[in-house]
């Protein structure tokens, strides 16, 4: 995500109800068996259940609504739209949401008589999720006990199977493994019932959805490829569902895929804009940052710029300008890009940034410091760098624990960049080791919060001071950690060279090739900061 407390802190604009809804023909084949006696109903239904499991939740709810004016006489309809309300791994709910659930729930229980026993103890599950008093976390646990006992009754129900799942991956939101990479409480579990749920229909839009969900955190996410590519083309129409297969893609290395995968989904996005609602915009903004970031592990800088500028085209009167917190994350990542792509002058010839854009204003002292670093003028860098110090004591107001982490990692890398330039090698890579720890630290998050692994600098560094066999251990992880990524790749070719290794460096540079084939730049370095010295 951008940050999952980002997202969670700017989520309160939830269901917009807007009049009727178009059946759509791409969101997918799956379809389950519900009480209805309008086949008009049972289609708005289904499309209600695929848009729901997209987290498309405007567009499920008025989707569930128009089944119930067809049918009024059901239970599935109001069951769906409550669902509508929860709050998910991705989105918090509030007060107003829990009332309206309750609601819906109250209208569910008056029409049991025309439910099927599943759906009615699906509706009994869901009325322990919602309270008129609002948020509790209690609730949320009730809910999962009582889905765990609906899964008891229902085993070889997919549906039944991956609701149960989701209700426990929405304890943990978005910490399903330590950082270490052992599961967390209830993730074990979790996987098991999403995989008897693959077990009964391998193309379950739900499972394969929270499967990726459960294991891209992981230290293995290579394990749900096979999930990954069975999702990207199941449901043309609904953007999310397209945009997820990259959460594995970029961890396992397959930055081609997942730039694919994000081009399909803005293009849907813009397509269907029309369901519009809760978490929209930002879905839209996230698959186009995930985009950017496959794009500058491939050195397709055009490309990540190109998306940069365009992060929230298309968008009904929506800008970065408008966003408040969102926009100042996505103005400050453009510095990141920058910097990756070794934008010197253009990071000098930025104008500065107004107040408002308090992380924004610090990410761009931070890149002016880089650049005079880089440029060899450490006296215009250290000016750059008692501003950055300034503009890092104001966090942004909102909720994004992690901005204080990546002005550490900022923080440690230019002052390493710095020494660098003034030819204190030692301390200056005292400083990149830092980097590399605090970036360590970072809570899981997809892309990552820091888009330039700092491994990349802390190699170049080493490379140059003839630190060879340190740089290849330092490259070899960054690879464990982002597979196949050209900068690391050419890195480990110098590193090898160094030491004479001429077998391995070959098959770097052989990897790196491949790697970059699609690059609009020539790298010399794993990091453009420091680009190999010429000889002689």
């Amino acid at each position: 995500m951008v940050t999952v407390a980002l997202f969670i802190a700017l989520s309160h604009s939830r269901i917009l109800q807007t009049p009727d809804i178009a059946l759509y023909e791409g969101i997918g084949k799956y379809r389950r068996s519900i009480k209805t006696k309008s086949q008009a109903a049972y289609q708005y239904d289904m499309q209600g259940l695929a848009m729901l499991y997209s987290f498309d939740y405007n567009g499920a709810s008025r989707s569930f609504s128009k089944s119930i004016t067809l049918d009024p006489d059901q239970v599935f309809g109001y069951w769906g739209k409550a669902m509508t309300y929860g709050n998910t791994i991705n989105w918090s709910n509030d007060k107003d949401d829990h009332i309206a659930a309750v609601d819906e729930l109250e209208k569910a229980k008056s029409h049991r008589a025309f439910g099927s026993p599943v759906e009615n103890d699906l509706v009994d599950a869901l009325v322990s999720r919602f309270s008129p008093s609002g948020p509790d976390r209690k609730l949320d646990i009730a809910y999962s006990n009582e889905m765990r006992h609906v899964y008891s009754k229902y085993p070889n129900d997919p549906d039944v199977a991956s609701l149960f799942a989701e209700s426990i991956l929405n304890l943990r939101p978005w910490k399903q493994w330590t950082l270490d990479g052992r599961p967390e409480e209830g993730t074990e579990e979790a996987m098991k019932v999403l995989r008897h749920a693959l077990d009964l229909n391998q193309n379950h839009p739900q499972a394969l959805h929270l499967w990726i969900h459960t294991l891209e955190g992981s230290k293995e996410p290579q394990r749900a490829l096979p999930e990954a590519y069975r999702l990207l083309n199941l449901q043309p129409d609904l953007s999310h569902m397209q945009h997820m297969p990259s959460h594995i893609f970029d961890r396992a290395g397959k930055y081609r895929d997942a730039i694919e995968s994000n081009l399909k989904s803005v293009s849907t996005a813009k397509r269907t804009w029309g369901t519009g609602g809760r978490g929209k915009t930002l879905d839209f903004a996230h698959g186009r940052h995930m985009l950017i970031h496959a794009a500058a592990m491939r050195g397709q800088s055009e490309l990540a710029l190109q998306h940069w500028s365009q992060m929230f085209d298309g968008i009904p009167g929506q800008s970065l300008d408008k966003l408040g917190e969102l926009g100042d994350f996505y103005q400050g990542m453009k510095y990141m890009l920058l910097v990756r792509f070794g934008k010197w002058q253009d990071i000098l010839n930025e104008p500065t940034p107004p107040e408002r854009f308090v992380f924004t204003k610090a990410m761009k002292a931070e890149a002016t410091g880089i650049a005079y670093a880089a440029m060899k003028n450490p006296t215009k860098a250290r000016e750059a760098q008692q501003e950055f110090l300034a503009a890092s004591e104001k966090s942004p107001s909102g909720g994004v624990a992690a901005y204080k982490a990546i002005y550490r990692i900022a923080g440690e890398l230019l002052e390493g960049e710095i020494l660098v330039s003034e030819g204190k090698v030692e301390a200056a890579l005292e400083h990149l080791r830092q980097a590399v720890a605090a970036e360590d630290k970072l809570p899981y998050t997809e892309p990552p919060d820091w888009i330039q692994p700092t491994r990349h600098t802390l190699g170049a560094a080493l490379v140059d001071a003839g630190e060879y066999q340190e740089a290849i251990d330092v490259y070899k992880e960054d690879l464990r950690q982002h597979p196949e990524n050209g900068w690391a790749l050419y890195g480990l070719y110098r590193a090898n060279v160094g030491l004479g290794k001429t077998k391995d460096a070959s098959k770097a540079l052989s990897e790196f090739k491949v790697a970059w084939v699609d690059a609009d730049l020539i790298t010399t370095s794993s990091c453009l900061c420091m680009p190999e010295k010429k000889k002689g």
